[in-house]
């Protein structure tokens, strides 16, 4: 299952509704709604099963960008130097900067199906990914980097395998599919960032939204106690487009450690407790609707959580 590093367990939500109010600590991003700033009910445009093949597909063409980023950043313990941000301005997922003067990167686009190369954040180049393979990939990063004078995905090392050899041609077809995954991750970065917003002040370390590329999840650590963040309690909360356990996207909320001893709180509906391999609340998108209080409902169940870590309601 997952490394408690790459978000732990998981669990589910997001927002429609207007800012929230917790403990009178404002998100403080805008006044709009996420339906203003973001098209919610694309979400719901087609069932959230029928994303499950596009999203595979997306998966897998943003390896070689965070093998790249692998060959040239410096290493950290939680594996963060290979992870992607989200882009709003790009729609896209994007690597941390590969080069000494922090200014360029790679990224995955979602609006136009597309492998990005960065420099200052402004696109300077694309690859359509559905006219390509797996290698046409692997050589157009190559390219780019040769003629930055960085190092060759090659020598990344790889501490996880994906075990598919991918079609891209097929995401040529998949436009409106990849389309709607690119605004899973872009409401759930609205929701996340509202959970930093509300949350963060109880976190030893500030929190980072971040995609992971191993199993794809957007995400945010909430650290609790100083030290070695395996064992040291924390809840992730985050956004799982999908995998093996469920072939849609779902968001979830997972406090750590857990063991037979914990006493977990009761969800209300559309939430539920995953228990097999990993434990978390989660809620799938298949039980979520456009009109729903996305935002209300994470950050409740963070709330919720808690507590079973031994943290007071009255220090939130």
């Amino acid at each position: 299952m997952f490394s408690n590093l790459e978000s732990g367990v998981r669990f589910a939500s997001i927002t429609l509704a207007p800012a929230v109010v917790i403990n009178r600590l404002r998100f403080v991003s805008d006044q709009y709604t996420l339906e203003e700033r973001w098209n919610v009910q694309s979400l719901f445009d087609i069932n959230p099963k029928q994303i499950a093949e596009a999203r595979a597909l997306v998966h897998l063409a943003c390896q070689p960008l965070s093998r790249a980023a692998r060959a040239n950043r410096v290493a950290e313990s939680d594996d963060s130097h290979a992870s992607f941000g989200w882009h709003a301005g790009h729609n896209a997922l994007v690597t941390l900067p590969l080069d000494q003067a922090q200014r360029l990167q790679l990224g995955f686009g979602f609006s136009d199906v597309s492998v990005l190369w960065l420099e200052d954040e402004r696109i300077v180049d694309r690859l359509p990914v559905g006219d390509t393979h797996e290698l046409g990939v692997n050589a157009w990063v190559d390219q780019h980097l040769a003629r930055a004078g960085l190092v060759s995905i090659a020598e990344a090392q790889m501490p996880y395998t994906l075990e598919a050899t991918p079609d891209f041609v097929t995401l040529a077809d998949m436009d409106r599919e990849v389309r709607i995954l690119g605004d899973w991750f872009a409401v759930a970065h609205e929701v996340l960032t509202e959970i930093v917003c509300t949350f963060g002040k109880i976190a030893v370390r500030p929190p980072s939204i971040r995609c992971w590329p191993h199993h794809f999840d957007l995400a945010v650590l909430l650290q609790l106690d100083a030290g070695d963040a395996e064992v040291a309690r924390s809840v992730g909360v985050g956004l799982s487009p999908g995998d093996e356990h469920y072939d849609q996207p779902y968001f979830y909320c997972s406090p750590w450690p857990v063991s037979e001893a914990t006493v977990l709180p009761e969800l209300p509906p559309p939430l539920r407790w995953h228990t097999e391999g990993f434990t978390s609340a989660i809620a799938l998108a298949v039980d979520l609707h456009s009109g729903d209080d996305f935002s209300e409902l994470l950050l409740r169940s963070v709330e919720r959580v808690l507590p079973s870590l031994g943290v007071n309601k009255a220090k939130l």
